[in-house]
């Protein structure tokens, strides 16, 4: 509300520009390590984990692939038992989903309460304190934000499974008529998928921005800190006003998110980067568990997995903060 009475020395005119909003927003992470934490959590459950597994990870070749499933596999295609196991894995992968969506939403939710109660947050919020919010009321509210973040992986998971569908067909096509024997089958894919790819990246980044805009009013208009009122009504019109500022705004939304998206880039680089390069300068030593030796090999061995399991824990860290950083920058931009 523009015309709130304001705490003793708190200014409306100045302190609220673009600027502000980034600085209060690193200095208010900068001195929540609880921030760190839910930046962790967040950044682990929407895909972090897998993110950071890659680079140590080796994809299965077809003759390994044809070993695993030869009981599931035959000359005409899938059987029975593969059929009950895609339907198994689909259904955990379904449940894991959920409940990341809800421990995201949690993250979210807690991530938002310690940055709107950070009193370098008063310019922003006009010095009003957030109103105290019951168990029953955070329940719901926890669930709605956890809804507006299904909503966006919806979308997501649409354009995955075209992707999928467009990449195999692609195998198929490369197989039987190769269009170039001079580069690779991975070299021709990677040229052919690719702008199917940034398209998907791009649209991911638009979904992100929007269910960020739309969780941030819900979540802020329901603590009563919103500054043009008290917001809509109901949580799906609030939902939808907030994610409508990227039509309204949409030099301010884009600067925010293109700050947050060069983060969040940043961050994931440098950890990928650092994982692999670790990766490559223990992998020998690893591979060395496999092998009769001396004590001495084996410690060497153990030690550089625990180097490797430090890099690891390094990298998840980095990408948390940048993940808090964002988070904090969203919520100190809706307050504004």
């Amino acid at each position: 509300m523009r015309n709130a009475p304001l705490a003793p020395g708190v200014r409306t005119d100045s302190g609220r520009g673009a600027a502000a909003v980034v600085g209060i927003a690193a200095g208010v992470v900068a001195a929540e390590p609880a921030l760190w934490l839910l930046g962790v959590v967040g950044f682990g459950v929407r895909g972090g984990l897998v993110l950071l597994t890659l680079p140590v990870l080796t994809i299965p070749s077809p003759v390994l692939l044809s070993i695993l499933f030869r009981n599931e596999l035959g000359t005409s295609g899938t059987n029975a038992s593969f059929d009950v196991l895609a339907f198994v894995a689909a259904t955990v992968t379904g449940l894991v989903a959920l409940v990341a969506i809800l421990i995201s939403a949690w993250a979210e939710l807690h991530a938002v309460e310690r940055c709107v109660a950070d009193p370098r947050s008063g310019v922003l919020r006009l010095g009003r304190p957030a109103r105290p919010v019951g168990q029953r009321e955070r329940s719901s509210l926890l669930l709605w934000v956890a809804a507006v973040q299904a909503m966006g992986l919806l979308p997501v998971l649409l354009l995955v499974l075209l992707f999928v569908g467009r990449l195999g067909g692609l195998v198929t096509t490369e197989l039987q008529q190769p269009s170039d024997l001079n580069v690779s089958l991975i070299g021709r894919l990677v040229r052919d998928a690719t702008p199917a790819l940034m398209g998907i990246l791009l649209a991911v980044a638009l979904i992100e921005v929007l269910v960020s805009l739309a969780s941030r009013r819900l979540i802020v208009a329901r603590l009563g800190l919103l500054s043009d009122g008290a917001g809509e009504p109901t949580e799906p019109r609030l939902a939808i006003h907030g994610a409508l500022r990227i039509v309204r705004q949409p030099i301010r939304v884009a600067g925010v998110a293109m700050l947050s998206w060069l983060t969040a880039l940043v961050a994931v680089v440098v950890a990928v980067g650092s994982l692999s390069i670790a990766w490559d300068a223990i992998r020998q030593g690893l591979l060395s568990l496999g092998r009769p030796g001396d004590l001495g090999t084996l410690l060497g061995a153990v030690i550089t997995a625990g180097l490797l399991s430090a890099v690891w824990v390094g990298a998840l860290c980095l990408c948390g903060l940048a993940s808090a950083f964002r988070s904090s920058l969203w919520t100190m931009d809706t307050l504004r």
